[in-house]
């Protein structure tokens, strides 16, 4: 059963990947961090702006987990390690479907607390963080370049983000004899 903020990692959710697993909640980082240098010259008040910078997005997800005796439990959790042991994955979220990140598993899942050990049935709850050394979201969507109506002579990309983008450009040339027209 998905959630709301499901995440797939690298195009499958978890859910379909281990049986009995369920992503709780999953906490962004909506607003990045911004780390500022300046810098102070001799006596002068204040001081000159250097740089600044967007640091690490660090994406942490709370699950639950699920098994009939605390054996399948503990198969379960070890199968989630392996699901988790990848580099640079794509992560998507149901609540943001239009995007993804890129990030590596920071550290080892922690398991909080496992209720019900009993013979038939156990349960933990946990949480686990990906690094997002690359701290933007990208489009899922690929989207086309076409020439503007007013000028014919101009492309227009416009991708409506917040951030400077570079965009790779491939461009096809032909001629109207080679399109059949």
């Amino acid at each position: 059963m998905l959630t709301s903020v499901s995440m797939q990692l690298n195009g499958e959710y978890i859910e379909t990947l281990i049986e009995g697993y369920t992503t709780l909640d999953v906490s962004k980082q909506e607003l990045l961090s911004v780390e500022q240098k300046t810098e102070e010259i001799g006596i002068a008040d204040g001081s000159k702006f250097k740089y600044r910078r967007y640091e690490d997005r660090e994406i942490t997800v709370e699950f639950a987990i699920e098994g009939k005796t605390r054996a399948e439990l503990m198969t379960k959790l070890t199968k989630l390690n392996g699901v988790l042991n990848v580099n640079d994955a794509q992560l998507i979220f149901n609540d943001e479907p239009e995007v993804y990140y890129v990030g590596t598993i920071k550290g080892t899942p922690t398991v909080d607390f496992i209720i019900g050990i009993s013979s038939d049935n156990a349960v933990a709850t946990g949480k686990f963080t990906f690094l997002c050394s690359d701290p933007f979201k990208y489009s899922v969507i690929e989207h086309e370049a076409q020439q503007s109506v007013d000028d014919p002579t101009t492309i227009v990309l416009d991708y409506n983000g917040t951030y400077k983008s570079y965009p790779k450009l491939e461009v096809d040339f032909y001629s109207e004899e080679d399109s059949g027209a």
